[in-house]
């Protein structure tokens, strides 16, 4: 009965944004949808009044004419709510695995049904910190798929490790410093850049710069080397140089361009031209990608070195030493 899927109400929340509730890994995305959820569909109204137990839902008014009567608003007002509740809890169970939904199918509301899934899937313990911990310490541009992905990975953790242990707190400075070592060697020049016009630390009369603005030039940053990409590869093309691609589905038809070594394939903050380290990167990543180029570049060289006995060079060879030769 998950018929609140897709509900008619503008910038309500769809009920499929909610991941499966499976495992502890879950939990921490599974609860921050629910709550986005809940609070755009209406579902977190707080519990009215109950209604009188001996009075109906028609009551007399004093001092009026015995057939004039007053509809008392709390019945009404408590049966919304528990529809409202019946209606929520059947589309968050839709939502559980098997283990959570065994644990809540008997439940009547949606504070209940939160708190028993937080206490049995909600990580805990010296063990789940320090799993944490660890990717806090290994995050970064290179792990994620751009720097939007960066920035939402950056701050989920950080938002991990305040829920596990609430002093664990970050100065603005050492977060800003972070998310930009994170960023890693192709931002470099971009960073010294940033550093000159924004103070991390701050003073008394400026103040310094926040996360969500270091987290926002990022990616403008990274949309401007894009664009710049883009557009030296179609100037590239006006100017009459084919591309490699030209009749393909490689990157030259996506738009990558190195505007450094002049190539396609890739864009100018991957180019190992200009960041000799990321080569150096790659080749600690794909070592055996590494043995088989190096045995190719030594094929090639030994073929150069020793040509093959062909019938063309032995004529070329005749034709030499008959040149080089005094006949007379």
């Amino acid at each position: 009965m998950a018929e609140d899927s897709s509900r008619s109400n503008s910038g309500s929340i769809a009920l499929t944004s909610i991941p499966m509730l499976e495992k502890q890994s879950d939990w921490e995305d599974w609860i921050r949808s629910a709550e986005a959820w809940l609070i755009s569909n209406d579902y977190d109204e707080p519990k009215p009044a109950a209604p009188p137990s001996l009075v109906g839902a028609r009551t007399r008014a004093a001092g009026v004419v015995d057939t004039a009567v007053v509809v008392d608003p709390l019945p009404s007002m408590f049966a919304k709510w528990k529809r409202g509740q019946k209606k929520a809890i059947t589309n968050l169970k839709s939502r559980c695995g098997k283990r959570a939904f065994g644990l809540v199918k008997n439940i009547q509301t949606i504070h209940d049904l939160l708190e028993t899934l937080k206490a049995e899937f909600k990580p805990k313990g010296e063990g789940v910190f320090n799993e944490v911990y660890n990717r806090w310490e290994n995050v970064s541009l290179g792990e994620c798929k751009d720097v939007n992905d960066y920035c939402t990975q950056f701050d989920q953790i950080r938002t991990e490790l305040t829920d596990l242990d609430p002093e664990c707190i970050f100065p603005r400075a050492i977060l800003v410093k972070k998310f930009l070592q994170g960023l890693g060697p192709a931002f470099n020049s971009w960073e010294m850049s940033f550093n000159q016009q924004h103070s991390i630390i701050g003073d008394n009369s400026t103040p310094g710069v926040t996360l969500l603005e270091a987290q926002g030039s990022a990616q403008v940053e990274e949309q401007r080397l894009k664009g710049s990409s883009v557009t030296v590869g179609l100037l590239s093309n006006a100017n009459g140089k084919r591309s490699r691609y030209a009749n393909s589905n490689g990157p030259a038809a996506l738009g990558r361009w190195c505007h450094q070594c002049r190539h396609t394939g890739h864009w100018d903050h991957e180019c190992w031209v200009q960041h000799p380290e990321l080569q150096r990167i790659w080749e600690e990543r794909n070592p055996e990608k590494v043995a088989r180029r190096n045995a190719r570049k030594r094929a090639r060289t030994d073929a150069t070195a020793n040509p093959p006995t062909t019938t063309a060079n032995v004529h070329r060879a005749m034709a030499m030493a008959v040149r080089t030769t005094n006949l007379f």
